[in-house]
């Protein structure tokens, strides 16, 4: 197993590798595994808003900063998932380069069907990851809260923040973006009742706001930053809903077991925002 201050290949495909078929039965057609962007605080309630039009709103959001407008680009996305971001950008960005890191085999043999040569997925980590070119702008969606392993010092933890914008420098020209989106401890702190169990997403924990401030700050400025806890529990009550009416599907071509974690995950999920024991934040930056 890898050593890292984050979490580890074999811990990512826990949770991520129960297969693509699975997650499409729950979440939107393009496999958006992350809060969408709500238009207003009771969208979901009001049905103004669908969950995919939520997904594609969180999508132009991060693209709109990252690209700046620019055709012909490229962008990295740190934890691509199924590959929303990437093909949006091509698609509807006119970006000429869309690279995606994933350490889940079943999300890059997914992107694998669809990408041409416009699309470069690579099943690896953050740290291990070398480009021959720089990019326009980096877009990563709620990969940061795997980047440091729970019960460790904060010091580790900030190391391990600080390599990842260390290597985001690294990869972005001078002018470059960067976005994130992740989940935070919210204003209770550190509340043990809202860890995340070991066997929902194995060694991984979520930073403070002040984290991700300190570990950027000699290398991105902060142009924008958001908390929008809403998001998330509208996107978990549209999760569930899906999740609910398939359980008879999903119970019997996945079994009991499945059922359970991730039904389990989705519930405590939403009593944690709704309690502000996690906050939803997405912060934006321009390389210094």
């Amino acid at each position: 197993m890898e050593k890292r201050t984050g979490a580890s290949r074999e811990a990512i495909q826990h949770h991520y590798d129960v297969g693509s078929d699975f997650f499409r039965v729950w979440l939107d057609e393009h496999l958006n595994y992350s809060a969408g962007r709500w238009r207003s605080p009771d969208a979901f309630i009001r049905k103004t808003q669908s969950l995919l039009g939520a997904q594609i709103a969180k999508l132009d959001y991060h693209l709109h900063w990252a690209l700046q407008g620019k055709v012909g680009c490229r962008i990295l996305d740190v934890g691509c998932g199924w590959g929303a971001a990437m093909r949006r950008a091509v698609e509807h960005y006119g970006v000429s380069k869309a690279c995606g890191l994933t350490l889940s085999a079943d999300q890059s043999a997914h992107i694998s069907k669809w990408a041409d040569a416009r699309y470069d997925v690579r099943l690896m980590s953050w740290e291990k990851a070398e480009f021959a070119a720089p990019f326009d702008g980096i877009v990563s969606i709620g990969a940061f809260e795997h980047f440091a392993k729970p019960n460790i010092p904060r010091s580790k933890k900030l190391e391990g923040y600080s390599a990842f914008f260390d290597r985001a420098h690294k990869w972005l020209k001078a002018d470059g973006r960067l976005t994130i989106q992740t989940v935070c401890w919210g204003g209770r702190g550190d509340d043990p009742s809202a860890n995340i169990p070991s066997d929902i997403f194995p060694e991984t924990d979520v930073p403070h706001v002040w984290d991700i401030i300190e570990a950027s700050h000699d290398r991105f400025e902060v142009m924008r930053l958001e908390n929008r806890r809403s998001d998330y529990i509208q996107t978990l009550r549209a999760w569930h809903s899906n999740f609910r009416r398939n359980e008879e599907f999903i119970k019997q071509h996945y079994g009991e077991a499945i059922w359970d974690r991730y039904h389990r995950m989705m519930v405590g999920s939403l009593l944690h925002f709704k309690e502000k024991r996690y906050y939803l934040v997405r912060v934006s930056f321009t390389r210094i």
